[in-house]
């Protein structure tokens, strides 16, 4: 019995860590996304800012050589005006989820495994009570995860303040130890070293 629960606690702990691992992999994804779409909206809305001043003076010095022709603005910047206009007014929108299955991270994907291959029970999530689907939920807290280290002596993946590996109970040694600090006390000579 005893081998059964630790095996499960071992189950439990690896889906934990993979979920961990994935959402700091989704996080990281939609950090870098975001950034980089800022970047490349800031460099259109420059070079946009530079065409329409340049404009604006081909503009003027054909007025002032009596030529009646005048630039106008292109539909391409038009529609990048509406389409900034827009996303100002609506909330910002969810990425996209992967179409890919291979994409997806790997936790999710033996999800959808493990969901495909069962048998679908006739109502079993249905007739269960709204508490105990809520109950298992991981709190906010477990959200905002945090980076893992790697055990050095089973390769899993544990949390960077971990003690012990769960997998393996190795204990783990920090990159930085802690020193000993020196105890000056007066009149007892500094030792030697």
């Amino acid at each position: 019995m005893k081998t059964e629960l630790d095996l499960e606690r071992r189950n439990h702990a690896e889906e934990l860590r993979q979920i961990n691992q994935d959402i700091n992999t989704l996080e990281d994804i939609t950090k870098s996304s975001r950034s980089e779409l800022e970047k490349r909206k800031k460099k259109i809305t420059v070079a946009m800012s530079h065409v329409e001043r340049m404009r604006s003076f081909l503009n003027e010095n054909l007025e002032s050589m009596n030529i009646v022709h005048k630039l106008e603005s292109s539909e391409e910047e038009e529609l990048f005006k509406e389409t900034c206009a827009r996303q100002e007014s609506e909330p910002p929108m969810m990425p996209d989820v992967p179409r890919n299955p291979s994409e997806l991270p790997a936790f999710i994907q033996s999800l959808i495994n493990c969901a495909q291959q069962q048998p679908q029970s006739s109502g079993s999530v249905i007739n269960m009570p709204r508490n105990l689907m809520n109950r298992h939920r991981m709190p906010p807290s477990f959200v905002e995860a945090s980076k893992m280290k790697v055990c050095e002596n089973c390769g899993a993946n544990i949390h960077r303040n971990a003690p012990t590996c769960p997998v393996c109970k190795m204990k783990t040694r920090s990159k930085n130890p802690k020193k000993k600090q020196r105890r000056m006390y007066p009149g007892v000579p500094e030792p030697m070293l």
